[in-house]
């Protein structure tokens, strides 16, 4: 098959097919063993021969190179192309995963805090509900007088000494209807 090339690119008049010939005879040995765009065939030659010959066979060795720079070249623009995308999008991720990060870990500070609170509300409802009862039993315990513990009467004073209730009294009778007051404190 080769031979059937070779003839054909003697045959041919142009310039550029002897060219050819002598660059496909000294690079057919060495392109037989390398592949990809590291082949010993000019840039100049490679740019001038891009298309088969008229008459070669389409398994020579210099048609199978060509295809296959060919697709080297398309490959290689189409990944250049996804390049950017590829990397603009692996920015985008790398911000959106420390964001996340930075999202849960709030996050799981704000249910701690929560957590928290909720344990507190709750014991304050506790608290709540017994101060209520407690309220309640000394409401009800001051309307029943005389208070007595084991036999002894209990009395509840307020914690002033004797010199201001006795001075309390005297303008009681002037303070009580000026500041409207709950009904069980007048008893």
């Amino acid at each position: 098959m080769m031979n059937k090339s070779k003839k054909t690119v003697k045959n041919a008049p142009s310039q550029s097919a002897d060219t050819v010939e002598g660059t496909l005879a000294s690079s057919a040995s060495a392109d037989a063993n390398t592949c990809g765009p590291a082949n010993s065939v000019n840039e100049t030659t490679d740019t001038n021969v891009s298309q088969p010959l008229k008459g070669e066979d389409e398994a020579s060795p210099r048609v199978i190179l060509l295809a296959n720079r060919k697709m080297d070249r398309s490959m290689n623009a189409r990944f250049n192309d996804l390049e950017a995308p590829l990397s603009g999008v692996q920015s985008e991720l790398a911000v959106n995963t420390s964001r996340i990060t930075d999202l849960e870990e709030a996050s799981t500070d704000y249910e701690r805090c929560i957590s928290h609170l909720q344990q507190l509300c709750s014991s304050l409802s506790q608290e709540n509900t017994s101060l209520k009862s407690k309220t309640e039993i000394l409401r009800l315990a001051r309307n029943q007088s005389p208070l007595s513990f084991d036999g002894s009467r209990i009395s509840i004073f307020p914690d002033f000494p004797a010199e201001v209730s006795s001075q309390r009294k005297l303008i009681d009778g002037a303070i009580w209807p000026v500041i409207p007051c709950p009904s069980h404190l007048h008893s």
